[in-house]
């Protein structure tokens, strides 16, 4: 089984279920995905510049976008980035790193 969940669902409110999944033997790759929606995360900018802050992930290969081929067993790389933004570009956007310096 392959499951995805958001880190609120993962590390917070749905981690009783998940942490039971290994007492069980469950066969499963679990996949935490920062989804951002989470608000105990605090990232401190404002929703209406999620599509630019998601961009600027991708751009700066933060949050690679990728897709499973099931029948080839193989994941494939939807969106390759060939000169990536400095990391820089997508933490500058984010409150939550802005006291971060480059020292």
């Amino acid at each position: 089984m392959l499951a995805f969940g958001g880190d609120g669902g993962t590390a917070d409110v749905g981690f009783q279920s998940l942490s039971g999944a290994p007492e069980r033997d469950e066969q499963m790759i679990y996949i935490c995905v920062n989804n951002k929606g989470y608000m105990n995360t605090g990232w401190r900018y404002e929703p209406s510049m999620l599509v630019q802050v998601a961009r600027k992930a991708v751009e700066a290969n933060i949050f690679p976008l990728w897709e499973f081929e099931y029948k080839k067993g193989r994941i494939v790389f939807t969106h390759s980035v060939d000169n990536p933004l400095p990391v820089k570009a997508y933490l500058s956007l984010i409150g939550k790193f802005r006291h971060l310096d480059e020292g």
